[in-house]
């Protein structure tokens, strides 16, 4: 084969200079066009390929959604059917309901009409021991304190000289503060109990706390103490009580 002949140089080289540089340059140039015109198209191809692939899973999504809408109406139509049919089937029922309820409410009037002496409004017991103190906090002496919730009231006395685990202490601390509390109706219930009956020969952390103590009012009624502790360096400490009268 004869070889091929390339075009004619218009560049002016000077003698003896076989390879011209500037057609070499504008050969690369043209290459790097036509890498980048075919890059181009390689792009644009992938984007419609892509673009076309996504149009087709929405196209297939929306298809099985609506699959799904149509296989699930039956299933709905069913319900409304058996609501409706549950709700037909159970009129006459209501309609018996009614008639019975107007029937109830025409005897009523009959039943009124005659005087009933058990209609009487009940009183209610009051215990023979009430509150002297405000509702909420009230400020006692040797920084103790104490707070009303209705018909009970706690006595605060969580101090250096105060809390204990001690049951002639704790009593003390009782006798001090129940006439505070209740008023002067209260020192005859105190007189009447000797030095030690209010907590007995029981320990006081293990066993009052626990069990609390009832005292008998002479006027009528219960007083209800329950003493409160919290952790100690030594164990629980009594650091307050609760007390509450009832009927």
């Amino acid at each position: 084969m004869s070889p091929v002949s390339r075009p004619s140089c218009p560049h002016d080289i000077g003698p003896g200079i076989s390879v011209c540089l500037r057609c070499r340059q504008e050969e690369r140039q043209l290459a790097l066009a036509r890498q980048r015109r075919m890059l181009i198209r390689v792009g644009l191809v992938l984007a419609g390929v892509a673009v076309v692939g996504m149009t087709g899973n929405a196209v297939v999504n929306a298809v099985r959604t609506s699959k799904n809408a149509r296989a699930k109406e039956p299933l709905h139509l069913l319900a409304s059917t058996a609501t409706s049919s549950v709700k037909q089937q159970g009129a006459p029922a209501s309609g018996t309901t009614s008639a019975s309820t107007t029937t109830l409410t025409k005897a009523t009037p009959d039943a009124k009409a005659e005087p009933d002496a058990k209609a009487a409004p009940e009183h209610r017991s009051v215990p023979a021991l009430t509150l002297k103190v405000p509702p909420g906090r009230t400020g006692l002496r040797d920084s103790m304190y104490v707070e009303r919730d209705a018909d009970s009231v706690m006595v605060h006395f969580d101090t250096e000289l105060a809390r204990t685990r001690r049951r002639d202490k704790f009593e003390a601390t009782v006798r001090a503060t129940l006439p505070v509390l209740y008023g002067a109706g209260v020192d005859s219930m105190l007189a009447a109990l000797p030095d030690g009956a209010i907590t007995g020969d029981r320990d006081l952390v293990s066993e009052v706390a626990v069990r609390g103590v009832r005292l008998p009012v002479p006027a009528g009624g219960t007083l209800e103490l329950w003493p409160v502790t919290r952790p100690g360096r030594d164990g629980p400490l009594v650091v307050g009580y609760r007390a509450r009268a009832t009927p």
